[in-house]
């Protein structure tokens, strides 16, 4: 390549980032208005304080005039990261409520709760006896992987009620959720795995890596309350870990296999991959 095709080249990247950068701050305004809304609709102080945080890096951030002649990449994108780690914090947790409330989860609490219409009016209510949920959050240096998944379980006197929800673009908070009743007789493998839990792995620094997987899990019934966090379990080389990870893709596998389409699937596989590499590294 000689220089003249070199600098073409150049050129033509920064034309590319500028288009993107252009773009994407272009929806910085229905963005915010979106994290605004489900602010309102937080289902615990954490959703809550993450919502807020995430809507006030953004409110900081410069608008670009749509006909601004400056230099877009150079102005923007020393804050250009922080708008993207800022939208991905809030894509969780949006994904997160909207995924509860497809299952009629209006608050993440045991007892009865209420469903209710779009326009908020009450059509019915269920009792939950307990419930739990897992964000499943790629990290971001993964280009093929960036976008997170939740699954939440909600078990009820009559039925169990599982969802899988999926962000389905990097440019806003589009979903995709599916969802499923099983009997009461189905046993929930979570349960299983939650009884093998060694919360006092011991990881080995040297395995330490930046590319993996983290997951929230969160659990509630009538006797307690819990928050687990923790890397893909090549990291600790926790079996116990590997074992909850394990269970939260056969159960996304089960809904998936069943009401499923073409972005769960596609997320399904290369998450699966993720697995086997975690395993067999």
């Amino acid at each position: 390549m000689n220089d003249d095709e070199a600098r073409a080249d150049r050129e033509s990247m920064r034309k590319q980032e500028e288009e993107l950068i252009r773009h994407r701050m272009s929806l910085l305004p229905i963005i915010k208005q979106e994290i605004q809304h489900y602010l309102k609709l937080s289902q615990t102080s954490r959703q809550s304080a993450n919502l807020q945080k995430s809507l006030f890096i953004l409110e900081q951030l410069p608008s670009i005039p749509e006909d601004s002649k400056e230099d877009i990449a150079k102005i923007v994108s020393p804050v250009f990261g922080k708008f993207e780690r800022a939208k991905s914090n809030a894509r969780v947790e949006i994904l997160a409520i909207r995924t509860n409330r497809e299952l009629g989860i209006n608050d993440w609490n045991v007892g009865k709760q209420v469903i209710r219409n779009t326009k908020g009016l009450k059509t019915g209510d269920f009792e939950v006896i307990n419930l739990w949920a897992s964000n499943i959050i790629p990290d971001t240096h993964w280009l093929t992987f960036q976008l997170p998944a939740r699954i939440t379980v909600v078990h009820s006197p009559s039925n169990y009620r599982i969802a899988f929800g999926l962000g389905t673009s990097i440019d806003d908070f589009s979903t995709s959720i599916v969802q499923v009743e099983l009997p009461t007789t189905w046993t929930d493998p979570l349960i299983k795995s939650l009884r093998h839990l060694d919360l006092f792995s011991i990881p080995d620094e040297r395995r330490l890596s930046l590319n993996g997987i983290f997951y929230e899990l969160y659990t509630r019934s009538g006797a307690s309350q819990s928050l687990i966090e923790f890397l893909n379990p090549e990291i600790t080389e926790s079996e116990s870990l590997a074992e909850i990870e394990s269970t939260l893709f056969s159960i996304a596998e089960m809904v998936i296999n069943e009401k499923g389409q073409q972005p769960e699937k596609d997320f399904l596989s290369i998450w699966q991959k993720c697995l086997v590499k975690s395993k067999n590294a």
